[in-house]
């Protein structure tokens, strides 16, 4: 319940973060909708930073390697 980018708290934030696909879920497709939302393609993301990531202005990625 903490924004992985900037590290607002659910209480912060006074709401659940949104959760963000790290590969879109577009690119698996509605038949493949359970494993685009596999945990280990999911980050929390406040509302802020999720609009960032979907418009390319933050790294996603580098949040794959500190998945344990």
């Amino acid at each position: 319940y903490t924004s992985l980018h900037c590290g607002a708290t659910k209480k912060q934030l006074r709401k659940n973060p949104d959760l963000h696909h790290i590969t879109p879920f577009r690119e698996f497709g509605i038949e493949r909708y359970e494993e685009a939302n596999q945990i280990e393609n999911l980050v929390c993301l406040c509302h802020s930073c999720h609009m960032k990531a979907e418009a390319g202005l933050i790294p996603i990625q580098p949040y794959l390697l500190s998945v344990p």
